[in-house]
């Protein structure tokens, strides 16, 4: 392998798939912002903006190497294998899963957020209330089996509840995604008048400290706790998810603590991929792949000691529920904030113009969907597995996510 370089921007970089120890690396999936660098990539340092760099990452290596070796600032060298790149969404083996975000106006800024949501956006895009009730109302003739409401913060919209209340939960399985600070007792009372599945509450630290490294709000730990305390009493059925950066790798025992005292029956932990969203502005918020075995070791020391009581699952590239080849359209579909319709919220953050089927606030879900099969075939036959590399190969990423 060459001991030259070049530099290339983070963004071109996509985790590739879990192996048995846990997590491989990253991808290089499209050149962008190449300059030379004859440096040894051990010592190198981030190219200026002078030279026209910016950039984060020292590719070692022809990108015809069937293996290649890149150095990330601050996170060091990172082995990129060649493999077929794997879906990591879990879908259900009948009917399809929706992941619907529902506006992007939100109470916090994650540094990590892959719809850049905030208080500053601008809810005036977002679907009115009418034409959400009557979507969700056609999932279950669109062979929805479940469906995954998100955001933003999704219990800002006022109308949630009714939204909420519009799908037959004995057809149709309702979960929600949510930060945790806007959930109180009454919200608990209309989840379960909704009959919801479950709530997915994100905590990402066990102190209020190690959380606003994310979440860079003072209070958002405490209202977090405060929501998962309040589903826990009304017997709604809860999940955490947990997102791991360095500064927290070492705290995974602890987190499962805190969780088991509050009564949190499943915690989910996610390392942060700066392959879309604001995380591509933060790089240095990845967990180096040496870590995970330690993750691992963690993980298991907290089901020795309380596996009987919660249950703990680390997901650090393609989770073990994930769809082979590719679920988008079939199996899986996004509806966006502003109403697109898209195969899989990751294609549509890529290039919004070449992945959306319709939008749900001039046409039924079930016009949008006429499409999906002329929209996937020429990537899926591309390869036999996420054709998200290809994709990037081919169309020049979006920078914002539409409005």
């Amino acid at each position: 392998m060459s001991r030259n370089g070049r530099a290339i921007s983070v963004s071109c970089l996509h985790p590739i798939r879990r192996s048995p120890s846990g997590f491989d690396g990253w991808r290089l999936l499209e050149p962008r912002q190449i300059i030379d660098n004859k440096q040894d990539p051990r010592v190198a340092r981030p190219p200026s903006k002078e030279s026209g760099g910016g950039s984060n990452v020292v590719l070692c290596g022809d990108q015809s190497d069937e293996s290649r070796l890149l150095y990330i600032f601050g996170l060091g060298p990172v082995t990129i294998s060649a493999e077929i790149e794997q879906c990591r969404f879990s879908v259900p083996t009948i009917g399809r899963s929706v992941l619907w975000e529902v506006t992007r106006f939100c109470n916090l800024e994650c540094k990590h957020c892959c719809t850049y949501s905030g208080p500053k956006i601008s809810t005036a895009n977002d679907v009115a209330t009418e034409r959400m009730v009557a979507v969700a109302e056609e999932l279950a003739d669109a062979d929805v089996y479940d469906v995954l409401f998100s955001g933003g913060e999704p219990f800002l919209r006022s109308d949630f509840v009714r939204i909420l209340r519009s799908i037959e939960p004995d057809r149709i399985l309702v979960y929600v995604a949510s930060n945790g600070t806007a959930i109180e007792e009454r919200t608990v009372e209309a989840l379960r008048e909704a009959r919801v599945a479950g709530v997915d509450i994100s905590i990402d630290g066990h102190t209020a400290h190690l959380h606003q490294l994310l979440r860079l709000h003072p209070t958002s730990f405490q209202r977090g706790i405060r929501g998962i305390e309040a589903c826990v009493r009304g017997k709604i059925p809860l999940r955490v998810t947990s997102c791991v950066i360095p500064e927290t790798a070492a705290h995974v025992y602890d987190m499962a603590e805190l969780l088991v005292g509050l009564g949190v029956k499943t915690l989910v932990i996610q390392t942060i991929l700066p392959s879309g969203g604001r995380a591509v502005e933060h790089p240095y918020l990845a967990v180096r792949p040496s870590e995970i075995p330690a993750m691992d070791e963690q993980i298991e020391r907290a089901k020795a000691r309380w596996g009987d009581q919660i249950s703990i699952e680390l997901r650090s590239g393609a989770s073990s529920g994930a769809a082979s080849g590719c679920p988008a359209g079939g199996q899986l579909l996004n509806i966006s904030a502003n109403g697109d319709v898209s195969t899989c919220s990751w294609l549509y953050k890529i290039s919004p113009g070449h992945f959306t089927l319709g939008n749900i606030k001039s046409q039924s879900l079930k016009d949008c969907l006429a499409g999906i099969d002329q929209m996937m075939r020429p990537w899926t036959e591309r390869t036999a597995g996420c054709p998200i590399p290809e994709v990037l190969h081919a169309i020049k990423p979006a920078k914002t996510v539409p409005a």
